[in-house]
């Protein structure tokens, strides 16, 4: 029997991408000049879009009637099957689609929704409609039983009986999301088609779509069935065939994955499939493959493939050992899913739902090297590859090997790899002479060493190793055993610190180093939207808030950080997104398993966070030259002399110590031990000097040290929202550093200095409308440009906290005493004295303004004072143009600035009484200007009507300017897909442009000196 096997044909009419009718005929004239053809297949997708029912027709002429006329094919030995391109989309329901997508979890589900026929079930098949009408109206005398599921057809070739079930794998395609994962069939009409073809000589399958691409409950049910009954399975979609994965017979069965007839394309393979099979004697199938060669417009003959097909006892062997790895990849899942912070619950996505793909590079990152090379991670699953990976601690290495693995485990039906995961820290304990990897192999799939030997001749393992370590008992085994399997497939994993080490046994291995590199908010908006669901937020809300957290905190941008900030977000009802202490609190509480310690009666939760703060505060005051980190030895001796004084605590130094390092807590470095993150060293700082008051006093009092200790003290200000003597100190501390400052600039009201300083700029609103959007920039946009002004990328690790000169109070000093005081004071919302906080919140308000204009002077004096030899030439001008300009966007930065310290939404109701109170009073549009932003930054959208209100009461040119620049940054960042919103904001800023342009053309000179003019007029011209 000879079976033609073609699909994909994507029929388009007076399609002009390629001439569809000489494809056909030049495939014809190809298969003329070979032995006649007894069978066609064809494996989904004849058109290209399912909606209209006359392009089947016009398909059917364009192929199946002239295979039939040409190679005298009867259409009676014609068969074909439903593709998701066959789908009529606009019948598909999306209600419809999201039930089975997320109700149907099992087997006994999707047998219940088949055999009580509900209103679900059959309104899912509207979208196969003109599909099943053209495949009965037209096959229909083929077919023993034909549904929208499913047909059964036999026919006789030399008196053998030949069966053909096709299934509908498009059933649950509806073109609104990937396929792949989602796809269904029900196992018992497969079963009882089985049962209707068992006198069958040889039974054949067709789908269109892989079996990887079902869902994983009815995949592994699926291929139970399959791979012991059929003899020939045929599948379509991938526009791919891949010899060395099809045709080596290791499920029981032969696959056949044929490439398209017809493809738009530009990367897909055209061609064709010839299987001959002997009816009488199966154990063997000959394949004839043809290319097609698009600028000679011929096919070209391939050589052949001879394909042993496991029959009998080979048959059974093999698919026993398939249902061993689908074992092995239910296992091998829950132990990923293990690695997930929080699975089960209310988290139902396992680990293979929410991984995402990690950011790699071939570069490291050593100084002098070229921009990152960005790395393919599809790449690691190729049959060849070798690579060795380097990351920091918690990047995901792990995660990723463990995805490797299941992705082999998974397509082990049509890749026939098997991964095995090897970790030295599993080994460490065995020693030199009682490693035998080819008997771990063994054990894991429960074969013998021969079975295990023959996987490794045949080059169907693929090794996964974690924590390299040149340093292991077994790492000499390991690399013997890579030596004497060099063609063997690897992938190893090493912590970032080994890269410096000279591999010097695996160089002959020829393998590719790649190192993890820091998530970019791509990856962070698709990890956060795979755990949207959790949240009562709108998406991009959480989105940004944990972004903030991340660069806050200063965490290393992974996914296990990210998935600890997400499982707090979700835990809290608070706004963290600017509250250190908040996040850092919940952070530690889950490090140390807050509720599992609570449960346990040796040492408890808040007595860890004791010795917890003792070990940092022992590591900062006695172990700076090695940037806080010493021995285990000794800090296992410091928490044995602190348990030695309470003795409620009856667990031992050394379970406390290595507790700490399984929490993540502490970790080793460079052979010393430390705090994992630089925030929960803080952290424990802080708790520490909230227990040490007196600590905390002689930082306070130490200028060189008071800066370094940021963190700390906001952190500090949220272990007590009441400490008023606390927050005393910080705002008498940052007055004796700001009163100068404000006295210098309150000579006049704050508006009349902003005009006197800026001017009406008029000219130079001109170069600001170049930011005019017209429209909400897209997510990928957003991000792109996000991370691009604003990089996330920290140093997480234990740093040497500052020593600042107390007499060098630059611009940055001097943001870090003002967001000191900021910070603690939003921190502190249970202090009563209301006349205190609103004296130190108008302070605050009152201290960025002036700050604001201390950087205006700070930026024109600048050319002055690096000029001061020379005459005032065209460098000099120039440069204090461009002062000039920058300090135009000051008013911007002063607000910012002050929404970064202050911006929470405990300060609502605070803004807007000052608010009302500053609107009576003349001279206040620029503090005025600082507050309706500080509140629209905290909410926009559920403050936007206070924009009419900026509009009527902020007139002065450089804050409308500012309003102008403010109104865009909302358009472009907080409009997306709020249709809504962005009319609304874009209204507004053409409102803001017309009274811009109105105040131009009646005082075009105003305020401005005829040098002012001269000098902005020039810097216009000289930056076009």
């Amino acid at each position: 029997m000879r079976i033609l096997h073609i699909g994909d044909f994507h029929f388009r009419p007076n399609a002009n991408n390629y001439d569809q009718s000489l494809m056909v005929d030049r495939m014809i004239e190809c298969l003329k000049n070979k032995p006649r053809i007894d069978v066609v297949i064809f494996t989904g997708d004849l058109v290209f879009s399912g909606t209209k029912f006359e392009n089947f027709n016009s398909a059917h002429q364009a192929i199946f009637l002239k295979l039939s006329k040409e190679l005298l094919i009867p259409l009676s030995r014609i068969f074909l099957c439903q593709g998701n391109h066959d789908v009529n989309r606009e019948e598909v329901t999306i209600s419809i689609s999201n039930y089975f997508d997320e109700k149907i979890n099992d087997s006994d589900k999707l047998y219940d929704e088949c055999t009580r026929s509900t209103s679900e079930f059959k309104n899912s098949f509207k979208g196969s409609s003109h599909f099943y009408q053209f495949l009965t109206s037209t096959f229909n005398d083929n077919f023993e039983h034909c549904d929208e599921l499913h047909y059964i057809a036999k026919f006789k070739i030399n008196e053998s009986v030949v069966a053909i079930v096709a299934i509908n794998s498009a059933w649950m395609s509806n073109g609104h999301r990937n396929d792949n994962g989602f796809l269904m069939f029900p196992p018992n009409i497969l079963k009882n088609s089985i049962s209707r073809i068992k006198d069958a000589d040889c039974k054949i399958l067709l789908l269109h779509h892989p079996m990887s691409y079902f869902k994983e409950f009815n995949c592994r049910e699926l291929e139970d069935i399959i791979y012991p009954e059929f003899d020939l399975v045929f599948s379509g979609h991938t526009h791919r065939e891949d010899i060395c994965t099809k045709y080596k017979g290791h499920n029981g069965v032969l696959l056949n994955t044929t490439q398209a007839t017809l493809s738009f394309a530009k990367d897909d393979e055209i061609g064709y499939s010839i299987i001959e099979c002997d009816l009488l004697n199966k154990e063997e199938a000959r394949i004839e493959r043809a290319t097609y060669i698009s600028k000679e417009k011929i096919f070209l003959n391939l050589e052949p493939v001879q394909v042993a097909i496991p029959m009998g006892h080979e048959k059974s062997l093999q698919n026993k050992f398939r249902k061993k790895i689908a074992s092995k990849y239910s296992s091998e899942l829950s132990k990923a899913n293990d690695l997930l912070l929080e699975y089960g619950g209310d988290n139902d996505k396992n680990f293979l739902e929410l991984f995402t793909t990690p950011v790699l590079s071939s570069n490291s990152g050593a100084e002098g090297e070229s921009p990152d090379k960005f790395f393919n991670f599809e790449l690691l699953y190729e049959a060849v590859s070798k690579y060795l990976l380097f990351g920091s601690d918690k990047c995901g290495k792990t995660s990723l090997l463990k995805k490797i693995q299941l992705h082999y485990l998974k397509h082990f039906s049509t890749l026939g790899k098997v991964p095995f995961y090897l970790d030295y820290k599993h080994l460490e304990d065995r020693g030199d002479s009682k490693t035998d990897i080819v008997r771990l192999i063994g054990i894991a799939y429960d074969i013998s060493r021969a079975e295990t030997e023959k996987l490794l001749e045949e080059n169907n393992i693929i090794l996964l190793i974690d924590n390299l370590n040149t340093m292991s008992k077994a790492h000499s085994v390991i690399i013997d055993f890579l030596d004497r399997n060099r063609n063997l497939q690897f992938i190893v994993c090493s912590e970032f610190i080994a890269s410096r080490v000279y591999f010097e046994e695996l160089d002959h291995l020829d393998y590719t180093k790649l190192y993890f590199k820091d998530l970019t908010r791509r990856e962070i908006r698709i990890y956060s939207e795979k755990n949207y669901h959790a949240y009562s937020e709108s998406k991009e809300d959480v989105i940004e808030k944990v972004t903030k957290i991340l660069q806050q905190l200063q965490l290393p941008v992974t996914y296990w950080t990210l998935s600890l900030i997400l499982l707090i977000y979700k835990k809290s009802k608070d706004d963290f997104s600017h509250n250190l202490f908040g996040i850092l609190d919940l952070c530690v509480d889950e490090m140390l398993q807050k509720k599992q310690l609570l449960l346990d009666r040796g040492t408890g939760f808040d007595q860890y966070k004791e010795i917890c703060s003792h070990i940092a505060y022992d590591l900062l005051k006695n172990y700076r030259d090695q940037i806080y980190s010493t021995t285990s030895t000794n800090i296992i001796t410091f928490i044995d002399r602190h348990i030695s004084q309470n003795v409620r605590i009856t667990t031992d130094a050394r379970s406390v110590f290595d507790f700490l390092v399984t929490a993540g807590i502490l970790k080793e470095r460079n052979s010393k031990y430390t705090f994992r993150l630089n925030g929960v060293f803080e952290y424990f700082l802080a708790y520490y000097l909230h227990q040490h008051p007196e600590v905390k006093d002689g930082i306070i009092a130490d200028d060189q040290l008071y800066l370094g200790f940021k963190n700390e003290f906001e952190i500090f200000s949220g272990l007590n929202r009441s400490d008023t003597e606390f927050l005393r100190q910080i705002y008498h501390k940052t007055r004796r550093i700001f009163d100068p400052i404000i006295e210098v600039y309150s000579d006049t009201s704050y508006d009349s200095k902003l005009i006197d300083k800026l001017g009406e700029v008029h000219e130079f609103r001109k170069k600001v409308e170049l930011i005019d959007l017209q429209k909400a920039l897209n997510h990928e946009t957003q991000d792109q440009v996000n991370d691009e002004l604003n990089p996330i990328g920290v140093d997480s690790e234990v740093h040497l906290k500052e020593v600042y000169d107390k007499n060098d109070l630059n611009p940055e000093t001097l943001e870090k005493y003002l967001g000191i005081l900021a910070r603690v004071f939003k921190n502190c919302d249970s202090i009563r004295d209301k006349d205190l906080m609103v004296e130190i919140f108008d302070y605050i308000v009152k201290a960025h303004l002036c700050f604001g204009f201390h950087l205006m002077d700070a930026y024109t004096n600048v050319p002055l004072e690096e000029n001061a030899d020379h005459d005032e030439n065209l460098e000099v001008i120039l440069g204090k143009n461009v002062a000039k300009a920058l300090s135009t966007f000051i008013p911007t930065i002063a607000q910012v600035l002050l929404y970064d310290g202050l911006g929470h939404s405990n300060m609502t109701r605070l803004i807007e009484e000052r608010i009302a109170t500053f609107k009576k009073i003349t001279g206040s549009q620029y503090i005025l200007f600082l507050l309706y932003f500080l509140l629209l930054d905290i909410d926009v959208k559920a403050n936007k009507s206070l924009i009419d209100e900026v509009l009527e009461n902020i007139t002065l040119p450089p804050l409308r300017v500012s309003t102008y620049f403010k109104l865009n940054f909302y358009l472009a960042f907080k409009a997306y897909k709020n249709r809504e919103f962005e009319q609304f904001i874009s209204n507004k800023i053409r409102l803001v442009q017309l009274r811009l342009d109105a105040k131009n053309s009646s005082n075009s000179n105003m305020s401005l000196s005829e040098k002012q003019n001269q000098n902005i007029v020039k810097t216009i011209k000289d930056n076009r």
